[in-house]
Order: C-alpha cells, then structure tokens, then sequence
C-alpha cells in the first residue's frame, strides 16, 4: 500500500521527526490540499480493494482472511462472480471504479458548489485551534478539479481508474 501521507509529509518533517508547516502560506495551503487529497485516495483505494476482492478471487486467500473480516460475509458475491469471464469481470471492476470515483468527485462538487455561500476547509493547530491553512485556498482549482491529479500522484489503481473513465 503506497505510504501517501508520508510521501507528501515527509519533507515537512524536521530533524527531531516533528511535522512543520512550512512559513510560507500558499506553501501551507497547497499542503493541506495534498494531504487532504492522498486521505482521500486513499479511502477510495480501500473500497475499491474491497470490491476488487470478491471479483477476482472465487474464495479469499489466507491473508485476506486475517487482514480483513469481510470475507466472512462475501460469499454471495464470490459465489455469484465465480462465473464470469475474464471480460465481464473486467466490465464488473469497471462500474465499481467509475461509480466509486463518481461519488467522490460529486461529493467534491458538492462542497465547492456549496448552496448560500463559500465553504472552506480550514486545517487548525491541535493544541491551540490557530488556523494554519486553508484547503481551498490551495490550489485556484476547485476540489473536484484536482482529484484527478490525485488520483494520479495518490491511487494504487490508476489504470483501473482511468480505463473506467467515460
């Protein structure tokens, strides 16, 4: 699994292995829109790896079995993908990709059309609640805008993505 928080974090982090933000803020602004990004990716990596599973597979490997407790409630979708071909399989992960990354992407819409006003995405210091960066104010493109970028730094499954798309 890509290390997506650490890859956008760690030239942030000092010496004594402490996160700074950086001084600047645009600089902070765009790296909250990164992070935001890769959490993001990566939660739509996870459910896609959950319905990839059941598709791919006819029963669950050993290490699907510890690593993940839906196995013990899949069985109806092994069952009934069991029989498909290579292609209708192909067609199946397909659909998943496209309406998994559409829901995210009209979910991002959402918060950048967001009715009677702006809305913004303020990351704030734990311990003091300061404001440190604002994650709209990080890129002049809206968020929906960029999760096609973030797909491609953040995804494990940007072929499959992208072969999905319309």
């Amino acid at each position: 699994m890509k290390d997506r928080i650490g890859s956008v974090a760690a030239p942030h982090v000092g010496p004594d292995g402490e996160f700074r933000w950086p001084a600047d803020q645009d600089k902070r602004d765009e790296l909250a829109s990164d992070l935001l990004g890769a959490e993001l990716v990566g939660s739509l990596d996870a459910w896609l790896e959950l319905a990839y599973e059941p598709v791919r597979n006819a029963s669950p490997s050993a290490e699907w079995r510890r690593t993940h407790s839906t196995w013990e409630t899949d069985d109806r979708f092994r069952e009934g993908f069991a029989t498909l071909t290579p292609e209708q399989r192909a067609l199946v992960e397909d659909l998943v990709s496209r309406t998994a990354e559409g829901l995210l992407f009209s979910l991002l819409v959402d918060l950048d059309q967001f009715p009677c006003g702006n809305l913004d995405l303020v990351v704030s210091d734990s311990d003091s609640g300061e404001p440190l960066a604002s994650i709209m104010a990080g890129s002049m493109l809206d968020l929906h805008d960029r999760l096609g970028e973030w797909v491609e730094r953040f995804s494990e499954y940007t072929a499959q993505l992208r072969r999905a798309s319309p």
